[in-house]
């Protein structure tokens, strides 16, 4: 009898740990019913994870590295393959960045440009993607809890649908294009073709104090809003579909 004393509280402590463990992946998947939305610094992407823990990543920059370490920082160490990506654009750059990530984080279904020229860096995106196909008007995932859309391709126009949230990410698109109504609208450029000046350029109904670097609360709080991305500025929302927040990052 003395004999199982010990055994008796290794299983307790390999048991104490198991748990522990458990409820510090519950924890890091978040409440059930949110989803969390990433956007890039400068808008060079977007990492949805949603309630059910779901990934989908699109685009990404150009630094697979700090991609990387998003993924690893944001969604469970046990969760190794990605949902869905999608490349808005064929460049050969942002296509070997994201064929990079991919490498660490395969995925299952992969949408990339229609009428796109085999290259080196497709190919291997290619590669590290179950099902790749093409990106057209209308193509549709939904993951039950969020839906994502294609709405244009010249330029790239994406919807993010989470109940009665709406994002629509057009990293290519100029001010002077219209897109339909949205909760925020994520937009790449300025109508002259120069990325957004420091500080933050920030298009609404009301005029933006020159000089302001803080995003007040009324700018997401708005209907229709755009949303010009900072240098080293990204933004963290977390919607159940009725309401989000928001916080900026890193």
């Amino acid at each position: 009898m003395q004999g199982l004393a010990p055994r008796w509280r290794r299983w307790v402590l390999i048991t104490l740990v198991v748990l522990n463990g458990l409820a510090l992946l519950l924890s890091r998947q978040g409440p059930r019913g949110q989803v969390h939305l990433w956007l890039f610094p400068r808008g060079d992407g977007l990492l949805v994870m949603t309630s059910r823990g779901r990934l989908m990543l699109l685009d990404g920059g150009m630094d697979a590295v700090y991609t990387r370490a998003l993924l690893g920082q944001t969604i469970p160490f046990w969760q190794r393959t990605l949902d869905l990506v999608v490349l808005s654009e064929a460049r050969a750059t942002a296509v070997a960045a994201q064929a990079a990530v991919l490498a660490v984080y395969p995925a299952h279904t992969g949408w990339y440009p229609e009428d796109t020229e085999r290259f080196p860096a497709l190919e291997a995106w290619r590669g590290r993607v179950q099902v790749p196909v093409p990106w057209t008007v209308g193509r549709v995932w939904d993951a039950r809890d969020m839906r994502v859309r294609v709405l244009g391709t010249a330029p790239f126009q994406l919807e993010v649908q989470i109940g009665r949230f709406r994002l629509i990410y057009a990293p290519h698109t100029s001010e002077t294009v219209a897109l339909p109504p949205a909760t925020l609208w994520v937009v790449g450029v300025l109508p002259s073709g120069n990325p957004p000046p420091l500080p933050p350029l920030v298009v609404t109904r009301q005029a933006w104090p020159p000089g302001k670097t803080a995003i007040p609360h009324q700018i997401l709080a708005a209907p229709r809003t755009r949303f010009f991305m900072a240098p080293e500025q990204g933004l963290h929302i977390v919607t159940d579909g009725q309401r989000y927040r928001w916080e900026i990052w890193p």
